[in-house]
């Protein structure tokens, strides 16, 4: 039933989408993953699994039942680093990862979504 479900979302957002607008961002407990809509060439699902396709090559299987949160956004997300809003100016930042925990601006971050609180601005990045 989820399944068919995810199916029909993704049908019907496909047919009224502007493709350089929005990101699908796929929450599970182990983490969250984006991508940008005008680059997914496929997602079927077999087996249990939600399986993403994109235009550049890269497959990433997620199991449905692990699914916590799939939607869209018109977010912007043109920062792809968290360089590019850390070296903005020299006020003091925090990371933060999805869950709320303080993350260390010295350790590499993996692909994700992060809030970046810097200088009274909170802004949402995508890490790719």
């Amino acid at each position: 039933m989820k399944t068919t479900i995810f199916a029909a979302l993704l049908c019907a957002f496909s047919l009224t989408a502007q493709a350089d607008d929005y990101t699908l961002y796929v929450e599970t407990a182990a983490g969250s993953s984006a991508y940008a809509y005008d680059d997914l060439q496929r997602i079927t699902f077999k087996d249990g699994q939600m399986v993403i396709e994109t235009k550049s090559g890269e497959t990433s299987a997620v199991g449905v039942s692990s699914i916590g949160r799939m939607y869209f956004s018109t977010i912007p997300t043109s920062i792809e680093t968290e360089q590019d809003v850390l070296e903005t100016n020299d006020a003091p930042s925090a990371i933060y990862d999805l869950t709320g925990r303080k993350l260390s601006e010295d350790q590499n971050l993996p692909g994700g979504i992060y809030v970046v609180k810097k200088g009274g601005k909170t802004t949402k990045i995508v890490k790719k």
